[in-house]
């Protein structure tokens, strides 16, 4: 007897709960994932449609329809889409930049229940053919050279190290260039592969940090941040050579993995009284000081040679 209820009572709610999905509105899309199948990035902008249906009792209502990076909703119907009427919601991919392998969703908002649908769109983007320009999209000068990259960072290198890197250039202009440097300190070597570039000719320049050789005038090791800029001087001219800068960064740091255990136990060793300050709140325009006490705990000499903000 008590199965039967159960049974019974379980018909009941099922029925009650589909007669009352049965009065709301319900959108139905005839497919749920749009495979624009393989496309090249230069053809510009992929047209997606997605059209739907109210299944539903009740009028359906689009609220919002939102797309992932590079999905474009170029428009939905905003109008209430009677029982049985059918809606379409217009997007657009764009393949600039989104190369390989696509995978997309779009987001749609109404009084279905669900009241969110997730769509998926997928496909395959062709990458563009690199032009020169995009290649070597740092222009150096005004003939035609072109490089790779202006900026060269060396990252942490300690003081008995040695880095390396390569400066890529190319003559994209119509005429030889002479290719030279000016204002290159001591602690840094460039050698190039070709002195004189012909028309659509590349030439490789090797450049080499040694930090231990970036001193003070006194010969005291520098340390911490460092940026400097040589400028790569086009056909002698020094005078266009002071625009063609070519910037190298680098963080020196002292190298102790090769110290002895009885000399790290010797090393200086900093001990703060304490590591965190807590300024509260200020006004505009007022300046807070704070001194950090610190002490030398080691057996050896301590020197403070580089302190940095953020």
């Amino acid at each position: 007897m008590n199965k039967v209820f159960i049974i019974l009572l379980a018909f009941v709610l099922f029925s009650i709960n589909a007669n009352s999905q049965q009065k709301n509105a319900a959108i139905s899309f005839s497919k749920t994932e749009f495979n624009f199948g393989t496309v090249k990035e230069e053809n510009g902008n992929v047209e997606i449609k997605f059209e739907f249906s109210n299944i539903g009792a009740e009028n359906l209502i689009i609220n919002n329809v939102k797309g992932d990076v590079a999905i474009s909703i170029t428009d939905w119907t905003k109008t209430e889409i009677a029982p049985g009427a059918k809606g379409l919601i217009i997007t657009s991919f764009n393949p600039q930049r989104n190369t390989g392998r696509i995978s997309k969703s779009i987001t749609v908002f109404s009084n279905s229940n669900p009241s969110v649908i997730i769509l998926k769109v997928t496909g395959t983007v062709i990458p563009k053919p690199l032009t020169i320009a995009d290649q070597y999209p740092r222009a150096i000068g005004s003939l035609g050279l072109r490089a790779k990259n202006n900026y060269f960072t060396f990252g942490a290198i300690t003081n008995k190290q040695t880095k390396t890197d390569t400066l890529k250039l190319v003559n994209t202009g119509t005429e030889k260039l002479k290719i030279s440097f000016n204002n290159v300190p001591a602690y840094l070597t460039l050698k190039a592969d070709k002195e004189v570039l012909k028309a659509n000719e590349k030439c490789n320049v090797l450049i080499t940090y040694f930090p231990q050789k970036n001193v003070t005038t006194e010969g005291k090791q520098i340390w911490g941040d460092q940026n400097m800029r040589f400028n790569l001087v086009i056909n002698d001219d020094l005078v266009d050579a002071n625009r063609n800068s070519i910037t190298i960064r680098a963080t020196i740091n002292e190298d102790f993995e090769n110290l002895s255990e009885e000399e790290l136990a010797k090393a200086p060793k900093i001990v703060f009284e304490n590591e965190d300050f807590d300024f509260g709140s200020v006004k505009q325009g007022e300046v807070v000081t704070h001194d950090f006490v610190f002490k030398n705990n080691g057996d050896n000499d301590l020197e403070i040679r580089h302190v940095k903000g953020s």
